[in-house]
């Protein structure tokens, strides 16, 4: 996909970039991944540039577990899924009012339980990398419990 047009200051300021992404798998095992490139023209005339990318691994365990009894007849397709994924973001542009380079990296397992496609209940064990400034909030390790609902 590609974007072109125009952002902030009263729509004046030019925004460009495209993303790729890509899915894959056999049996049990899954594979997502998605790269995504900006550029940003900065008042002044300079232009940031974003970029991220990330890749991520999912294999199903204890399927048949998740699907016996009530709970298998309430979600007969129900999945219970180990989850790893490293993901990275690298920006030149305005940061605190100054321009400059900055990389954050983040490697996450976690285990993800789907009772419907829908929506999953995700725990994941994260951990953040940022040799300058930390682009993300929060601290470099973290435990987070999640729900996600696609509509």
């Amino acid at each position: 996909g590609g974007y072109r047009g125009r952002y902030g200051g009263g729509g004046r300021v030019p925004l460009s970039g495209w993303a790729v992404d890509a899915q894959g798998g056999s049996g049990p095992l899954r594979l997502t991944g998605e790269y995504d490139r900006f550029a940003a023209r900065q008042p002044g005339g300079r232009t940031a540039d974003l970029a991220g990318w990330y890749v991520r691994a999912s294999v199903d365990v204890g399927n048949q577990l998740v699907r016996r009894g009530a709970h298998g007849k309430l979600f007969p397709e129900a999945r219970l899924s180990l989850v790893g994924q490293y993901d990275r973001i690298d920006l030149t542009g305005p940061l605190a009012e100054r321009w400059e380079t900055n990389r954050e990296s983040r490697w996450t397992l976690g285990l993800n339980y789907r009772p419907a496609h829908a929506w999953v209940l995700k725990v994941d064990r994260e951990w953040r990398r940022a040799p300058a400034r930390a682009l993300a909030l929060g601290a470099a390790a973290a435990l987070r419990v999640s729900i996600g609902l696609l509509f």
